[in-house]
Parts: C-alpha cells; sequence; structure tokens
C-alpha cells in the first residue's frame, strides 16, 4: 500500500507528473554518476595493492624468510634449511616449499652503462619448482637458465638499463673485505640466459639472479645476507591489515619455526618485511576512498534537495492523507520510501556500470590514452598509469561484497538525507487543503 501511495505521489498526472520525474531522473543520475567512479576507483586500488603484495610475496620476501643476524657458515644455512623441511603444518599453515637464498649488492655494467644491482643467489631450479614465482615471474626473453656458474637472469627493467640481451656479457663488481679490514673489490663475468618481469617496475630495474653457489662465492658471509623463505599455504593467515584472517591459525607454525632457530636468526613475516610499503597503499587507498565518498554524499544531497521539491509541490496531497486519518509517522513513510526508490535506482545504474568499467578499466584506460596522444606534441606519450609507479596491467578484480557494501552506503546516506523532507511533510497541516496556488 505504502508503495502504491507512494508511486502516485511521486507521479501524479499531467505536467506535473513530467516536471517530477525530471527532477527524480536527475537525483538517480547523479547518484549513479557518483557510484560509478566509487565503484572503479575502490577496485582498482584493491586489485593493484592486492597485485603489487602478490608479487612482493612470491617473488620477493616469500611468506616467512629466515635471515641472519650474524655471519654463518653456508652448511648451517643448509642444514637449517633441512630441519624447517621437517616442520609440519596444518591446512593454511602447511609449508609448501623451503628455499635458500643468498643475497648481496653489486655493481652490474653492460653495454650502456652501470647500475647498482640487488644479486639474489637461489638454487637452480628455483623458478620451476614454485609455482607462484611461475605466476608472477614472467620470461620475457631467453629462459630462467641457472645450469651453469656464469648464468644470470635479469629483471626487464634492469636489462633496459643496461641494454643488455640474451647471450651477451655483463660485469658485476662486488666488495668484500680482506683480512686487514680493507676493501677489495672483485669483478665476475655472466652471460645473461634470460630476462624477466614482475610487471612492477620497481621490482624488475632492482633484480639480478645468479646461482646460489656462485654468489656465496663473490659474495662472503660478511658482505651478504643468508636468506631462508617460507611459502605456506595460505600467507595471509600470518599477522596483517590487509587480509585478516583468524589470528589463532598461525601460532603453532610461528611457535614452530622460531623453536628451531638459534639466537643468530630472526624470523620476519611478509607484511613485516614490507610494512611502510603496505601501509603507503593502504593510506592512499583510504584517501582516494574519502574523495569518492565526498562526491556520494553531494549526489545524496541532491537527493534530499530533490525530495524538498516533491514535498512542497505534493503539500495538498500530504494535508489529504493527514485530514483522512493518516498519522505523521505514515506520511514520513511514504516520502522515505520515494527517497529509498529514487537511491535504489541510482544504486543498481551505478553500481552495474560501475562494475562493466572495473571488468574492462585496462581497455577504457588504452582508449584514453590513444585519444590523448592523438592531440600530444610529437614525440611526446602520455601514460596514465606510469609503470614506474603502478603495475603494467591493473588486475581486474570484482568483489560482491565490497559492492554490496558500496550499495548499502548509497542507500543508507540516501534515506537519511530523505529524513528532513521526510518530517516536513509529516507536519503538513490540514489547513494545506485551502491554499491556492
Amino acid at each position: 500500500m505504502i508503495l502504491w501511495i507512494s508511486r502516485r505521489l511521486a507521479l501524479g498526472g499531467g505536467p506535473r507528473a513530467r516536471s517530477t520525474i525530471k527532477r527524480l531522473r536527475g537525483g538517480i543520475i547523479g547518484l549513479a554518476l557518483s557510484l560509478i567512479p566509487l565503484t572503479i576507483v575502490t577496485h582498482v586500488a584493491e586489485g593493484m595493492i592486492q597485485g603489487i603484495t602478490a608479487r612482493f610475496l612470491e617473488t620477493g620476501t616469500g611468506h616467512l624468510r629466515i635471515q641472519s643476524r650474524t655471519p654463518v657458515p653456508h652448511e648451517s644455512v643448509d642444514l637449517l634449511a633441512q630441519e624447517l623441511e621437517e616442520i609440519e603444518g596444518d591446512g593454511p599453515s602447511e609449508i609448501l616449499l623451503v628455499q635458500r637464498e643468498h643475497q648481496g649488492i653489486g655493481l652490474i655494467r653492460g653495454t650502456s652503462g652501470n647500475t647498482g644491482v640487488q644479486l639474489r643467489g637461489v638454487d637452480t631450479e628455483w623458478y620451476q619448482n614454485d609455482a607462484g614465482v611461475q605466476a608472477y615471474l614472467q620470461i620475457r626473453a631467453g629462459e630462467f637458465d641457472l645450469g651453469s656458474p656464469e648464468a644470470i637472469v635479469l629483471g626487464e627493467g634492469l636489462a633496459q638499463t643496461l641494454g643488455a640481451e640474451v647471450g651477451q656479457e655483463v660485469r658485476v663488481l662486488t666488495v668484500r673485505r680482506g683480512s686487514t679490514g680493507s676493501l677489495l673489490t672483485r669483478v665476475s663475468r655472466f652471460e645473461v640466459r634470460g630476462i624477466v618481469s614482475s610487471g612492477y617496475r620497481d621490482l624488475d630495474r632492482l633484480w639480478a639472479f645468479i646461482p646460489i653457489d656462485r654468489a656465496r662465492t663473490i659474495l662472503p658471509a660478511d658482505s651478504g645476507t643468508q636468506i631462508i623463505t617460507l611459502k605456506i599455504a595460505d600467507p595471509f593467515i600470518l599477522p596483517n591489515p590487509l587480509i585478516v584472517r583468524d589470528p589463532e591459525l598461525p601460532r603453532d607454525l610461528l611457535r614452530d619455526v622460531r623453536a628451531t632457530l638459534g639466537p643468530q636468526w630472526q624470523a620476519q613475516t611478509w607484511f613485516e618485511l614490507e610494512r611502510s610499503q603496505y601501509m603507503n597503499f593502504l593510506g592512499t587507498r583510504d584517501m582516494l576512498v574519502f574523495i569518492m565518498v565526498v562526491i556520494l554524499l553531494v549526489a545524496a544531497v541532491n537527493i534530499s534537495s530533490t525530495m524538498i521539491n516533491l514535498v512542497a509541490e505534493r503539500q495538498q496531497e500530504f494535508a489529504i492523507l493527514k485530514a483522512l486519518g493518516a498519522s505523521p509517522w505514515t506520511i514520513g513513510r511514504i516520502v522515505l520510501t520515494i527517497g529509498g526508490l529514487s537511491g535504489l535506482g541510482g544504486i543498481f545504474l551505478g553500481l552495474g556500470f560501475g562494475s562493466l568499467g572495473v571488468l574492462f578499466v585496462n581497455e577504457i584506460i588504452y582508449v584514453i590514452e590513444v585519444l590523448v596522444n592523438l592531440f600530444s606534441a610529437p614525440g611526446e606519450s602520455v601514460s596514465i598509469l606510469n609503470p614506474e609507479f603502478y603495475l603494467e596491467q591493473i588486475p581486474v578484480l570484482l568483489l560482491p561484497g565490497q559492492l554490496g557494501l558500496l550499495g548499502l552506503a548509497a542507500l543508507f546516506m540516501t534515506l537519511i538525507s530523505s529524513l528532513v523532507p521526510a518530517y516536513r511533510a509529516g507536519k503538513t497541516p490540514p489547513a494545506a487543503l485551502f491554499r491556492r496556488e
């Protein structure tokens, strides 16, 4: 009954109906237009955060990193890795992989110049054995082959800086401390066997992979970092503010791992290793969402303005209902229903087109870049998402839960903005029947 009365009061008849429909349509479109960018921004930000986080987890820090506080013999690293493999996990805390790594800093030189590099000494089957690495570290040229001591695999950004290609030689300068405390340099020659990309330029321009035995030779324990990385079934059970799981799950795993370690080792989760980076991502996302919510509030106020005008136009109708015995609460419900239906219309349109924008966001950005570059100066190229700071491709991620939350928030704002006109309609006196327009 309330729905039927609300529809009749909202539409009326004749010229007034067209005027009312026009006003309501404006409010609906305004709400939809505010929801479209809000939907796209929240999903793109979430996709970016999850995409970059996954690349750090799978190709960089691992899920749980064991790192030496002081230089230890290589044999101790190998023995500890074997002990960690024997730890029994359950379900999401199951240990899938235990990998050794020897890292250090060097200066690498190619045909086009030189730059600093993070040398990562890994096992020869590191790439082949890790499905997570294969998913996020794409081979651009050659292959991930570390079968010989002279082999090296470069990140794509690093290869571009050096002007290096597969089959070419690069030289790596490393430093070690001599017996007297003086710094001694060493130049090592490598052949580029492959070029890889994580899709994130900040990682690609830093990494060079070499066999772990060669890394231990050119980067002694006192000038390198000895690492053991663990991969578990679900890395997000470890404490973090990005994706929260049951906090009880990782306790047994962390306890068993730390009980295996000696005083010269420390265990850090993936979030602890890159805390500042992840918190920066969250802060950026929250700021973008705040701006979009402000726009959504403006759209809700627009609907409130529409409802105030509707109440003013339908004053006599509300007075008749009140004279017939309708309570202020009933009349207020009618106005709230009209506002709610208008909000639902804007929500369905906004979330619908916003979801389409999320699904085709990469294509939309490409078309915009092509159109902008048509009018750019010769030799200049405009890139909306600079690969120096963002992923090369935005992960397409549609989250039903987030869509529902956005819809509920928009509906709540719409109903709140309709409270004032609903109150005014409920206070309409029966004497309004005798007013002349």
